[in-house]
């Protein structure tokens, strides 16, 4: 396995950063996994600065046969997915992830207020 960490501050400007450092962690990846894990790592960090509080940890996991992701941010509360609302632009990032990612799911952290969110594709 290859751990790849960052910290991310609390602001939407972030996700930019975290989709940049997926793709350099992803390099010799598939093209296809890295552009789907790009897109669900963008909606679980945003929600994480939209719906959670503090600085956003995003840890990159990769081994032989898949990919996991892991965003965890010091927010209470679980996320989960929902169907939208037709006429609201968000509310659809949990059904992408829920749809697109091989596993996911969401562990409470167990000595602090928070959680992470995490989804694993696998490679083909």
């Amino acid at each position: 396995m290859n751990a790849s960490r960052v910290h991310l501050e609390p602001h939407e400007s972030q996700v930019r950063v975290a989709r940049r450092h997926l793709h350099e962690a992803c390099r010799e990846m598939h093209r296809d996994l890295v552009e789907v894990a790009v897109l669900l790592v963008s909606e679980l960090v945003t929600n994480a600065i939209r719906h959670g509080q503090g600085a956003v940890g995003l840890v990159i996991k990769k081994f032989p046969s898949r990919l996991c992701v892991e965003v965890t941010d010091d927010g209470p509360g679980l996320p989960s997915a929902r169907a939208p609302h037709n006429h609201h632009a968000g509310g659809r990032g949990l059904i992408l992830v829920e749809r697109l990612a091989t596993e996911w799911g969401v562990t409470p952290l167990a000595r602090r207020p928070g959680k992470t969110v995490w989804f694993t594709l696998r490679s083909a």
